[in-house]
């Protein structure tokens, strides 16, 4: 990461969101209201990397999601 670093934007950590949490199981209309995005810009962040996030990532995530979901 920090080889990159310069290429990173606040635009790379709405991409990592969106493809964590489809990742995690979310769906498309569940994504955009947890980001607050229109659903038809969610498909736009989604690439086919989401299934190459690591164990320990997607389990922190669908954990959240999780308590998100509960607490709600």
């Amino acid at each position: 990461m920090r080889i990159n670093i310069n290429r990173l934007v606040s635009h790379s950590n709405r991409v990592t969101a969106a493809v964590a949490l489809r990742a995690a199981g979310l769906s498309i209309a569940d994504i955009a209201f947890r980001l607050r995005w229109n659903a038809t810009s969610v498909e736009t962040y989604l690439r086919e990397c989401y299934q190459c996030i690591g164990d320990l990532t997607q389990k922190a995530i669908a954990g959240a999601a999780n308590l998100a979901a509960h607490a709600a």
